[in-house]
């Protein structure tokens, strides 16, 4: 669970985020709705650690997030993506979605290196997580297909 609790956040004399208490349950798809400038992606940049807090408390599992690094709060299980996404053209859909796992052969040099019948298990792994997220987000046809399916 994401708790959030009594959370402030300002620009200047600008209040943005006022005591904000929230809770966010595993398994649940939530929508954060809100006119430009009213805080939706301040709150973001606060949860995933982009923006410090001025005060507040912020926990996952049970475990503090408040002002901790983005790699941190990554390394828990919780990250983000931007409004300005940036497919890479010449890979597929799937291949962009494997490329945010941890883990990737190219995160480290050797196994970058490795034929790819070594790590066949582990391609396997990344295919399956990324097949039930394209299908979470009714993607699968065209999983195979280039982002410039998107334009």
């Amino acid at each position: 669970m994401l708790r959030i609790r009594n959370l402030y956040h300002s620009f200047g004399d600008r209040k943005i985020i006022n005591g904000l208490d929230l809770d966010l349950e595993p398994q649940k798809i939530y929508c954060l709705m809100g006119a430009n400038g009213s805080g939706k992606t301040t709150l973001f940049n606060i949860i995933t650690g982009f923006l410090k807090a001025k005060s507040g408390d912020i926990t996952y599992k049970d475990q503090s997030i408040f002002n901790k690094s983005p790699v941190k709060i990554n390394h828990l299980g919780i990250s983000r993506t931007f409004q300005d996404l940036r497919m890479i053209r010449e890979l597929t859909v799937r291949e962009n979605v494997m490329l945010a796992f941890k883990g990737n052969k190219g995160e480290n040099i050797f196994q970058a290196m490795l034929p790819p019948p070594l790590l066949k298990h582990q391609n396997d792994e990344f295919n399956s997580r990324a097949e039930e997220i394209i299908e979470r987000v009714f993607l699968s046809d065209v999983i195979d297909q280039n982002p410039d399916v998107f334009r």
